[in-house]
């Protein structure tokens, strides 16, 4: 938890399919509790959404900030944390199948 890792947030990134577990973008929310999760964190169509990871990253290791940009007809708008080198600076990354797939 955050409290175990000071100045940490935890962090989110679904993937599959060319979308590797440890890419550059994440978000602070779960995706599992967000209506309409694809369109508004702007996944492009090479990522098939079938798992999560999750874990905790040190503020000070991310490297910007913004609304997820839009993709593959996407909107986006979703805090996203552009994480470089983030097989680094993930700790504790767990990951969950997601059946639905988002």
């Amino acid at each position: 938890s955050a409290k175990e890792i000071p100045d940490a947030v935890k962090v989110f990134r679904t993937f599959g399919g060319d979308a590797r577990e440890f890419g550059r973008s994440w978000t602070t929310l779960d995706p599992r509790t967000i209506a309409d999760y694809r369109n508004v964190a702007g996944l492009p169509d090479v990522n098939t959404g079938e798992k999560m990871i999750e874990g905790m990253v040190k503020w000070k290791d991310v490297d910007h900030i913004r609304p997820a940009l839009p993709l593959d007809g996407n909107k986006g708008g979703l805090p996203e944390l552009i994480i470089k080198r983030a097989s680094d600076k993930v700790l504790n990354p767990t990951i969950t199948p997601l059946p639905n797939k988002l």
